[in-house]
């Protein structure tokens, strides 16, 4: 006996279930379209720029913090160097003066704090400043004594090595009569005094 507005369907069906019509496939059946794919294509293009483009922006600002870092070392290193050598500067009792010469680019200190020849007690150090490549180049004579490192004896720059780009205008002056070195550094400015005159 068969109940009428009975809830099953045809030939035992499910409850509340119908059947697909002959020829019909559901959205699992079909897969992915070609459409989708290419959006899903153009989706993960987008996002892999965006992904390069923040880590190339990490990378260049880890960079350049690099290279503003080792210049900092580099300019701070040529500070120090220069600040020893000006301090144990030699004073001369004959001439009565410190061996210290300034002119024209070039700075010259008779030092007992030598870069180079470290164990020969006192050296002549040579600073010399290019204008045109805006480095400080350097030297050293252990024979401080020679008559040929006259105040009028430049070095050539292929003769030196360079010790420091500045990237910035140098100027290392001496005032004799104040007994004071004073260094320009771009727009920084430093004092030095030799130990010997200081009070």
């Amino acid at each position: 006996m068969t109940r009428k507005g009975s809830q099953f369907g045809k030939e035992g069906g499910e409850p509340g279930l119908t059947c697909p019509a002959a020829g019909f496939k559901t959205k699992a059946e079909t897969g992915v379209t070609l459409f989708e794919l290419l959006i899903a294509v153009l989706i993960l293009g987008l996002v892999s720029t965006m992904i390069y483009s923040v880590l190339r922006v990490s990378i260049n600002f880890s960079e350049k913090g690099d290279k503003q870092i080792l210049t900092m070392e580099r300019e701070q290193s040529f500070l120090a160097l220069i600040s020893r050598q000006v301090r144990c500067a030699f004073y001369n009792r004959t001439t009565q003066k410190v061996a210290i010469v300034s002119q024209d680019g070039l700075f010259t200190v008779v030092t007992r704090n030598p870069l180079i020849f470290k164990d020969v007690g006192l050296a002549l150090a040579i600073y010399r400043f290019n204008a045109d490549d805006q480095t400080i180049y350097y030297t050293e004579k252990p024979d401080y004594y020679n008559i040929d490192y006259n105040e009028d004896y430049v070095p050539e720059f292929s003769d030196m090595i360079p010790l420091l780009a500045a990237g910035v205008p140098v100027q290392m002056t001496y005032d004799e009569e104040g007994g004071k070195v004073l260094l320009v550094y771009g727009e920084r400015e430093y004092e030095l005094t030799p130990s010997c005159t200081s009070k």
